[in-house]
């Protein structure tokens, strides 16, 4: 802040500046993470480290008024701390409370903002008495501002980590004995491959149990899984949870089991499961296990195909049912396959009243009748290999064999040895065309441009190293005079410093020391002798 005011028109303010006015905009905030509508923070680093070369540079700059901007940080910060910490709000049953973050039935998140703003006042106050040595003595205020740093941080740490603790999962029991050391037998290996369900869980309960899962928590995903997700209506930030509306896209995914941990809510309750279908199974290792009676094994096939138009007749988890009766198809892709599937508006009435062809009913029933005529399809065996997988598979006829495995550029696939277009079908998932008969089908990932990325950081390094021993040749060949005017005025600057320091700290030990030392002497050779008053004054200052 002091920075700011001082420099004007310096470029580190305008971006300062520029920084601070996106981070109050929500639209120019969001630019920073790709205007996605989950609130993410993280760019706020970018800024702090530019306040932090701001300050480095307002230290090294004596002219720079320091009162003001600080009368204003600490002014703006109580004044955030009260409003947010006493803003009137109503609880679920009326009554009114005060604080954005007040909670009746958990108080740690109010004692988290309460603990985090006193920590940051008391950190003002610090700062302010430390600003009182700076221009006494820098030196001691650096030592100082060191200590002060250091036990602020170990303090806050405490404080960040006791909270997080509070409202989060016993180590003990959970995180150790369930996750870490725990184990959950359910028969999966390289060659039988299926995904579990987690209900009110640890997110990456499958990651530490070395299953796989269609929960996870996990930030650098496919795009094509949050297509997906946000198709059928489920929230997919930075986590992939979804609810059990979409009891549908269990079966699409291949679940075969789903976990309930012992201490978390209830899957099963008085009216049944929360989702149709899944039968007790047994309990291992604190968790109720159940299994998937719509389970569809990986590799399926279908009957029909359908638009994209047709599926949004339908909304939210509704479009997983339907994705369950028809594989849906981009319009070249209908152009291309038309010829060996049928179209789900042929036979079916998607989204209006045809009473010469079926309807469409999406219930529990339905569900049901879709999973296990897709099952009967998975014939195959897949097998997981250290580059992809592969799959056996004989099929009836011609047809496109779906795989709910993510879409993504890295993915190449070859059937009986040939190279085939992987299709990016169901909004987010892959499928492959196959022939009647024996289908070998391979795929192998790649990430993409790595091949480039290699020979890219391998020219760079010869050309480094050309520099380097160029370079090196040179200086030893010729001399130079190192010229650096910006740093011989920097470094006058700091010499001019060190001498007005010098000069007060010497002046202020002549006051301690020498004066007292002289009026005693002065005053001893006085009295005895009082004629030569003025020479022994001027001979005893000299001593």
């Amino acid at each position: 802040f002091a920075y700011i005011q001082a420099k004007k028109g310096n470029w580190l303010r305008r971006i300062l500046l520029i920084v601070t006015f996106m981070a109050l905009v929500p639209i120019l905030n969001s630019a920073f993470y790709m205007f996605n509508q989950s609130y993410y923070a993280r760019w706020y680093y970018m800024p702090i480290l530019l306040m932090t070369l701001a300050t480095a540079s307002a230290l090294e700059d004596r002219s720079i008024d320091w009162k003001s901007a600080y009368k204003w940080v600490l002014g703006i910060t109580i004044a955030f701390t009260l409003v947010i910490g006493f803003f009137p709000d109503t609880d679920e049953e009326g009554n009114i409370i005060f604080g954005v973050f007040t909670e009746p039935n958990n108080p740690m998140y109010i004692a988290r903002f309460w603990g985090s703003c006193a920590i940051a006042i008391a950190s003002l106050v610090i700062l302010g008495l430390l600003l009182k040595q700076f221009k006494k003595d820098s030196r001691v205020f650096l030592k100082n501002a060191t200590v002060a740093v250091c036990v602020i941080s170990v303090i806050y740490a405490c404080v960040f980590i006791g909270c997080g603790k509070s409202h989060g999962y016993d180590s003990k029991g959970i995180m150790i004995d369930q996750l870490l050391e725990g184990e959950v037998e359910l028969g999966q290996s390289d060659d039988n491959v299926f995904r579990i369900d987690v209900y009110d869980g640890v997110d990456n309960t499958g990651m530490y149990l070395d299953l796989y899962s269609i929960n996870c928590f996990h930030s650098i995903v496919p795009a094509s899984v949050t297509e997906f997700y946000e198709y059928i209506g489920e929230d997919r930030g930075v986590a992939s949870r979804p609810t059990t509306d979409s009891y549908a896209a269990r079966g699409l995914l291949s679940c075969k089991y789903l976990l309930n941990r012992d201490e978390g809510d209830d899957f099963e309750g008085d009216d049944g499961t929360k989702m149709p279908f899944w039968s007790y199974y047994g309990f291992q290792d604190g968790y109720s296990i159940y299994s998937n009676d719509c389970y569809i094994p990986f590799g399926f096939t279908y009957e029909y195909y359908m638009t994209k138009e047709e599926c949004e007749n339908y909304s939210g988890a509704d479009r997983a049912n339907m994705m369950l009766k028809a594989i849906l198809l981009s319009d070249e892709q209908i152009e291309k396959y038309s010829g060996i599937l049928k179209s789900l508006a042929d036979d079916y009435s998607i989204g209006y009243t045809d009473y010469s062809k079926q309807d469409i009913f999406i219930d529990y029933e339905s569900y049901r009748d879709d999973c296990i005529a897709l099952a009967k399809t998975a014939t195959g065996r897949l097998q997981k290999s250290n580059t992809g997988f592969t799959y056996d598979y004989y099929s009836q006829k011609e047809n496109l064999v779906f795989f709910s495995v993510p879409y993504d550029e890295g993915w190449s696939a070859t059937v009986n040895g040939k190279a085939v277009d992987i299709e990016k079908v169901n909004v987010g998932f892959m499928a492959v065309p196959v022939q009647e008969g024996e289908n070998d089908i391979v795929f192998v990932y790649k990430t993409p441009l790595q091949v480039e990325g290699i020979i890219i950081t391998a020219i760079s390094v010869v050309i480094f190293l050309i520099y380097i021993f160029t370079f090196r040749h040179i200086e030893k060949n010729h001399s130079f005079g190192n010229e650096y005017p910006e740093g011989d005025e920097l470094i006058s600057v700091w010499k001019a410093y060190d001498i007005d320091d010098a000069s007060e700290i010497a002046q202020e030990k002549e006051e301690e020391y020498v004066l007292p030392q002289f009026d005693v002497i002065e005053k001893t050779q006085t009295q005895e002798n009082p004629e030569n008053d003025d020479n022994l004054g001027f001979f005893n200052i000299n001593m």
